[in-house]
């Protein structure tokens, strides 16, 4: 009889123990299948726009996490934290201790979520196995101060990465007027195929566009690295430094990781001055006048010298007069005009706004004839150059691990109060090691993933576009040249989707509500990129938003009939989409998509079998 019960018992653990396996595993696939949902909600309408239906699983290449990946991680998390709430970090716990090498804010909840044991409902839910059934349910980190603060200093990164977005998004009149440059500083030659330059008014002779934009990255030494998050750094450093003082005091654990912050980012951007190259651009098709062409071509350039007389008289061009040469790309880069921007907080101040309405608000009135045309100097190809300049932004960073690091750039944690006595090695120590676990799996906070884009110059445009065929149709080719200027400017966001054609309209890079990554700045999918291009090259939406729909739509060819523009596309849980751009000499497909693993729009080798081939254009 007494076995009998045993074994009954036995069974009925083992039922309840594959019970719970269950729905921890029904969990984890819920989680990680992720329905169909409408990210928009609770987002304002001006920072991303998401489209209904079906949104893409688009990882592609393989540095992103499968869908089986992110399976795991979702079924064996839940696991960890209850095995963590069992061992004492619950929240609220009175057991728990505090460690210079756990993340303790992690078991303090914020006051939203404090139980008052005088109300029977809330004393019934924090009873401990109550709290270990929501601990499963909510993974048990979102109410913690612990996941506020480092929420809070993801969304300062956000904000800064933004703001350097911004610049990449300006024309060199708004960016030297946001330096407090005067307008001279980016004026040129006359250049007839612009309808905003007047050919008897040199102070129009604003170069309207960016030749080249560089990014500078690096660290607190100064030596070139990648863009990352330093928050896990600072928030191990505030740990251990409140370990000492107070741990549970939110208030100075909040001021001490700003100041860490501060003192830890900043950038610069660096305009060139205007140069000059031999020749780029041709006249327009409008017909000139034989003799203003003799004149105007061989008694040389008058629109120069002009040009070189409006700088004068405001004062730009560090000293250029109408008797020096042209500067060439590496004498007006090595002049260049810096404007250093501190941590400051987020957004354009009122000045710099006031400067962008100004500069939207003034365009010049174009007097366009076959005279003004040719009051420019022709090279022996009859090309002319209107001048061109350059943007530079180097962004800098600080951590742990430099010589020039965080330890000695804290004022506040190298001062002695009370039990602290500074960043001693011993200290130091205690804040690497709590930096370099791993947050995601010790704690499920994701990080955040930030990745400035790297445009292509003009030069490297050109290139791609000589590979095209000469018989290309014209909108097959202004949709790979809108593909092209595209590369490097709008960053990769689950689900994201445009709202309108052009880059101004869409709010790309601003700073939204997190996608299943982390990624924090609004921008597009792969298929919401591909439907960007269409709308803003050829001016008509695709009619597919998604992956599964260009499927569908359009129409299907064999990878023997790809031309530039047509769609390479795969479903599942790697589906993405590339636009065809040609065939490289190895055999390899080059291709121009918007990349999750680069989290921005890229172009470069992909692989050659997909099992769709669609096209969109004849």
């Amino acid at each position: 009889m007494k076995k009998m019960m045993m074994k009954e018992r036995h069974s009925y653990i083992i039922r309840t123990a594959l019970m719970a396996a269950s729905g921890i595993l029904l969990c984890g696939i819920a989680e990680a299948v992720r329905p169909e949902v409408d990210l928009s909600v609770g987002v304002p309408a001006d920072k991303v726009v998401i489209a209904d239906g079906i949104l893409d699983q688009e990882t592609q290449n393989d540095t992103d996490e499968s869908f089986c990946d992110r399976l795991m991680k979702k079924m064996v998390h839940p696991i960890h934290m209850a095995s963590r709430f069992l061992n004492g970090l619950g929240a609220d716990s009175e057991e728990y201790v505090p460690s210079e090498t756990e993340y303790n804010l992690m078991a303090l909840r914020t006051e939203e979520s404090a139980v008052d044991l005088s109300d029977p409902l809330a004393a019934f839910e924090s009873l401990p196995w109550y709290k270990l059934a929501k601990q499963f349910r909510s993974m048990g980190t979102e109410d913690t101060w612990g996941a506020k603060m480092y929420e809070a200093l993801g969304a300062r990164d956000a904000q800064w990465i933004s703001e350097i977005y911004g610049w990449i998004q300006t024309t060199p009149l708004t960016a030297s007027q946001k330096m407090g440059l005067p307008a001279a500083q980016v004026l040129g030659s006359y250049d007839p195929s612009n309808p905003e330059h007047n050919a008897q008014d040199p102070a129009s002779w604003v170069v309207p566009t960016w030749k080249n934009i560089r990014f500078q990255i690096c660290d607190g030494d100064g030596k070139p690295t990648s863009l990352a998050s330093n928050a896990t750094d600072i928030l191990s450093m505030a740990n251990v430094y409140t370990y000492s003082l107070d741990w549970k005091n939110t208030d100075l654990f909040n001021t001490y990781i700003n100041q860490l912050w501060t003192s830890s980012h900043q950038y610069h951007v660096s305009i060139s001055n205007v140069y000059y190259c031999e020749g780029c651009t041709e006249l327009p098709d409008e017909p000139a006048t034989e003799e203003t062409a003799d004149d105007d071509v061989e008694s040389g350039s008058a629109a120069g010298e002009a040009s070189s007389e409006a700088l004068d008289a405001q004062g730009a061009g560090d000293g250029q007069t109408a008797a020096e040469e042209p500067l060439t790309e590496s004498e007006a880069a090595s002049t260049a005009n810096n404007y250093v921007k501190p941590a400051q907080g987020p957004g354009a101040s009122t000045q710099e706004q006031a400067a962008e309405s100004k500069a939207a608000a003034s365009p010049s009135e174009a007097t366009f004839s076959a005279e003004s045309a040719a009051a420019v100097t022709l090279n022996e190809n009859g090309k002319y150059c209107p001048g061109h300049v350059d943007l530079t932004i180097t962004v800098k960073t600080t951590g742990l691990k430099e010589k020039h690091n965080l330890f000695a750039l804290d004022g506040t944690g190298n001062q002695t109060v009370g039990n602290w006595q500074g960043w001693t090695e011993e200290k130091q120590t205690a804040a690497q090691t709590l930096a370099a676990q791993d947050w995601q799996e010790m704690y499920g906070l994701a990080s955040s993933e930030f990745a400035l884009g790297n445009p292509l110059t003009p030069a490297e445009i050109a290139s791609y576009l000589d590979l095209l065929p000469e018989d290309l149709s014209p909108e097959r080719r202004a949709v790979i040249t809108c593909a092209l200027n595209s590369v490097g400017k709008i960053p990769y966001y689950y689900g994201g989707k445009p709202s309108t054609a052009g880059l101004s309209g869409n709010h790309f890079a601003s700073v939204t509500s997190p996608d299943y990554k982390g990624r924090i700045l609004s921008g597009l999918d792969c298929s919401g990129w591909v439907n960007w291009v269409y709308w803003t090259a050829l001016g008509n939406r695709m009619g597919a938003a998604s992956t599964y729909e260009i499927v569908r739509t359009g129409r299907a060819i064999n990878s023997a009939e790809l031309q530039p523009g047509d769609l390479l596309v795969q479903l599942g849980g790697n589906s993405h989409v590339v636009m065809f751009l040609g065939w490289n000499a190895d055999g390899t497909i080059l291709g121009v998509h918007e990349s999750g693993s680069a989290s921005n729009v890229t172009v470069g080798k992909v692989h050659t079998v997909w099992p769709y081939y669609r096209a969109f254009l004849d």
